[in-house]
């Protein structure tokens, strides 16, 4: 499963999380790498809770448990 699981609609996670996970530099453009050189915080927790998220996700898929979801099928 790629990476970009973390930020659909199954775990929702922000892009910018996503992107320190995976340690990339920026994902917004210039201006974005000019602030990243006061930003120092490595958000760990973040990291933490999207890591988690992920791994639950993962085992779920991986052991073919349903998620619970406010989907409901529709009657035809």
């Amino acid at each position: 499963m790629s990476p970009c699981a973390m930020t659909s609609e199954r775990i929702g996670l922000p892009r910018f999380i996503v992107s320190r996970v995976l340690n990339h530099a920026s994902d917004t453009g210039d201006s974005a790498a000019v602030t990243a050189v006061y930003d120092r915080n490595a958000y760990l927790p973040e990291k933490c809770r999207a890591l988690e998220a992920w791994a639950i996700l993962l085992s779920e898929i991986n052991s073919g448990r349903e998620r619970a979801s406010n989907v409901v099928a529709m009657r035809t």
